[in-house]
């Protein structure tokens, strides 16, 4: 009886680096040899061009809401109590509007947002007098100080702008005088005070300065 033997041929396989991709070769015993290419992988960078998310960016700063200090009115401590409602959006004051006659009446302060919108606030103080101050700020000018004279009641201010131009308003009595000017680098944003038929007291909020470059 002839005896059959069976040989079981496996491949030799060897692996080569060809153009950025990886060749197989497969050698079986008869010596025969087949070229398999493995498919290119994809780099990081062709990754996140072919990704349908768009790329994430960092949001717009936020300005920084301002921070406000009180100086204390001077005057009588009659009447209710008012302040200046500023905003929380207004990074600056743009104008100053003062009523008043033979005495001081009633403030308007109007601020900016960053986008450069006006926001007029409330009128406060008390609601007698005509238009005395009409005070614009621009290119970063901002109220440097407040002083006047006072009795019974506030009876004349001058407000000074960063640029040292000045306004006046009120009548010519008062036997004290007050100062409110601001330490460097900080603006008067509003006032505060108390008010019966006339304004009684009169006091400052204070924040930063507009900054420019």
């Amino acid at each position: 009886m002839n005896r059959i033997t069976a040989k079981i041929l496996l491949p030799i396989t060897s692996t080569v680096l060809i153009g950025g991709s990886l060749a197989f070769f497969s050698r079986s015993a008869f010596g025969d040899a087949r070229q398999e290419i493995a498919p290119p992988t994809r780099s990081n960078t062709d990754i996140a061009q072919l990704s349908p998310f768009p790329r994430s960016t960092s949001p717009s700063p936020v300005p920084a809401k301002p921070i406000f200090e009180y100086m204390d009115p001077v005057g009588k401590k009659e009447g209710r109590a008012f302040s200046t409602n500023i905003p929380d959006s207004a990074v600056e004051v743009s104008a100053l509007y003062v009523w008043g006659g033979r005495l001081v009446d009633g403030f308007q302060f109007v601020w900016k947002d960053a986008a450069g919108n006006r926001i007029e606030g409330d009128r406060v103080g008390s609601r007698g007098g005509s238009p005395c101050i009409q005070m614009e700020l621009t290119n970063g000018q901002y109220i440097r100080s407040i002083t006047g004279l006072y009795g019974e009641s506030i009876d004349s201010i001058v407000v000074e702008r960063s640029d040292g131009y000045k306004a006046y308003c009120g009548g010519g009595g008062g036997q004290k005088s007050f100062s409110f000017t601001p330490p460097a680098g900080k603006a008067i944003w509003g006032v505060q005070g108390r008010v019966g038929k006339y304004l009684d007291a009169l006091g400052m909020i204070v924040s930063d300065a507009p900054q420019r470059p």
